[in-house]
């Protein structure tokens, strides 16, 4: 194998490394066999590898396909899936952290509320109330279900604009991608 292709590889699957190796063993062999083939139609593996880009950039846009299609909700995957699209551009920080923060906040909230209605209903000495209003014991499971149900739903609200939001984000990369390595696969794929 061309020693220029062969390091080209390793350095994208070293970037590949949250996914699984039966993945990365796939996503290697696809981009050797891309440079293969132009080396074949006779184009200089310098400019191939160009087009491609750096192996970090091309890697992220692989990584990012991987988390959006996985549906894993462990507590780890989600904090890893948050970590590697807080950090793949500059806003991406700001609107992860703004994005998740209110929907944790708000799923929190929504226990919250739960607990301290069951916990007055059967007793417990906790204020509960809104505004000037004590809301009576036999009311509080009732009125806690409203409102944590309220935040249930806003707190979903906000984690389907963060799923959104990762999806644009791997767009982005997978358009690089397609843009540097197949020139008339790019604009077929911004007409859609």
């Amino acid at each position: 194998m061309n020693p220029k292709i062969q390091d080209y590889s390793e350095k994208l699957r070293s970037y590949l490394h949250p996914l699984p190796s039966a993945e990365q063993d796939e996503i290697t062999q696809e981009i050797e066999s891309h440079l293969l083939e132009g080396i074949q139609h006779g184009k200089p593996i310098d400019e191939l590898i160009v087009k491609l880009g750096e192996p970090k950039e091309l890697a992220k846009g692989y990584v990012g396909e991987y988390y959006l299609k996985q549906k894993s909700t462990r507590p780890s995957f989600l904090f890893r899936k948050t970590v590697f699209f807080a950090t793949t551009s500059m806003t991406s920080p700001v609107v992860t952290v703004f994005l998740g923060g209110v929907s944790f906040s708000f799923a929190i909230a929504a226990i919250a509320i739960l607990l301290a209605g069951l916990m007055h209903t059967f007793g417990a000495s906790i204020p509960f109330q809104f505004g000037p209003y004590e809301v009576p014991r036999f009311l509080s499971l009732i009125v806690a279900l409203g409102f944590a149900a309220l935040a249930g739903k806003v707190s979903v609200y906000f984690y389907k604009k963060l799923q959104i939001y990762f999806q644009s984000v791997q767009k982005r990369y997978r358009r690089l991608f397609l843009a540097k390595s197949h020139p008339s696969a790019s604009s077929k794929a911004q007409e859609s």
